[in-house]
């Protein structure tokens, strides 16, 4: 009987511990949301580019890099470099997932004039609320929060066009920065 009783209280034991176990206080740290980026950026190759039936993809071996940093609520600034590319008339941010063609939401490069073969700096500045335009007509702009979401989930492009590629040369999604 004392065999019984030592194995039915043992079982006992070990089901209260495992109870006290599953029952937690639950006063543990929980993980917070990680912070919001401040600082993005878009690797830039022609590999990138999503290019329209009949067109072709532009084989030139330029890239780039596009970066952004928010300076406050309604404020980024941007840098962005070229190598080995050639004409650039334009640049912007795109709205657009991998693979998908989006309206432009940001101007970053306006020459008047194409540029010769570049290996650098192509363009930095700084763009507000005021910068960003509508993606529908009619409709009004996104917010800079709402363009800083897009970035961090990489839901928005950099492309750069140049004369000899009026669709885009060198893209790349917008995501945080390691």
């Amino acid at each position: 009987m004392r065999s019984f009783n030592v194995r039915v209280f043992g079982l006992l034991g070990v089901f209260a511990l495992a109870g006290f176990q599953a029952c937690d206080d639950d006063d543990d740290p929980i993980s917070p949301t990680p912070p919001r980026a401040t600082r993005f950026t878009a690797s830039l190759n022609t590999a990138n580019e999503n290019v329209t039936i009949g067109s072709t993809r532009p084989a030139t071996g330029a890239t780039g890099t596009a970066t952004f940093n928010v300076v406050d609520d309604t404020t980024m600034t941007f840098t962005v470099t070229g190598n080995n590319i050639t004409g650039v008339r334009v640049g912007h941010i795109h709205m657009g997932t991998s693979g998908v063609n989006g309206s432009v939401i940001v101007d970053l490069i306006n020459n008047a004039t194409p540029t010769g073969l570049v290996n650098g700096e192509l363009a930095n500045g700084t763009f507000r609320q005021s910068n960003i335009k509508a993606i529908f007509e009619g409709k009004p702009a996104i917010s800079m929060d709402s363009l800083r979401t897009l970035m961090q989930v990489g839901a928005v492009y950099a492309n750069i066009h140049t004369s000899a590629f009026a669709g885009g040369e060198i893209r790349g999604q917008i995501v945080p920065a390691p």
